[in-house]
């Protein structure tokens, strides 16, 4: 008990140490965990304690990229880390997390994330997939929301409370 209690302090001190959430990213910490315009941040991506643990972690990536290319992610089309699992004659959008010679462990994105574990025997391709589009593309967010996301990123990942001018990115058409 002791030693969890060592663990767990310096995360203490570290909470305690942090700003108040700012407005902005008090709006974006909503559109992240409840979005009104389709699959929020938070089905796929877990930040400050809330969220699923699919796809990356975001701590990193808001800590050490800029608005722009935080905009970039979040409009982005394709990644490397999307496949596509052909299994039970349905082709899956999915994250495979393992395999083995007997199972694959994935992460079906074919509606809200579902953790499934297949026998490798029915699934008949794992391959690459082109198809796929991150769920926030569709969103068709505002440039003021977008800011407010990336105000809460920044945030959550490392207590910075600067705000996001739309001024500082570009969006997609």
């Amino acid at each position: 008990m002791k030693s969890l209690l060592l663990l767990c302090f310096p995360l203490l001190l570290l909470a305690q140490s942090r700003p108040p959430i700012p407005e902005q990213a008090k709006r974006g910490k909503e559109l992240f965990l409840r979005s009104n315009r389709g699959t929020p941040c938070a089905e796929c991506h877990r930040l400050d304690g809330a969220g699923k643990a699919v796809g990356p972690d975001l701590t990193r990536i808001a800590k050490f990229v800029g608005p722009q290319g935080l905009v970039m992610s979040i409009q982005m089309t394709e990644t490397a880390y999307m496949q596509t699992v052909v299994w039970k004659s349905r082709q899956i959008p999915a994250i495979v997390r393992r395999q083995s010679a007997s199972e694959v462990e994935f992460w079906d994105l074919s509606a809200l994330p579902v953790e499934r574990k297949v026998p490798l025997a029915e699934v008949k391709e794992i391959r690459t997939s082109a198809k796929w589009t991150h769920p926030p593309t569709s969103a068709s967010y505002t440039k003021t929301e977008l800011a407010d996301l990336i105000a809460y990123l920044r945030y959550a990942a490392s207590g910075d409370t600067k705000p996001v001018q739309t001024s500082d990115f570009q969006t997609q058409p």
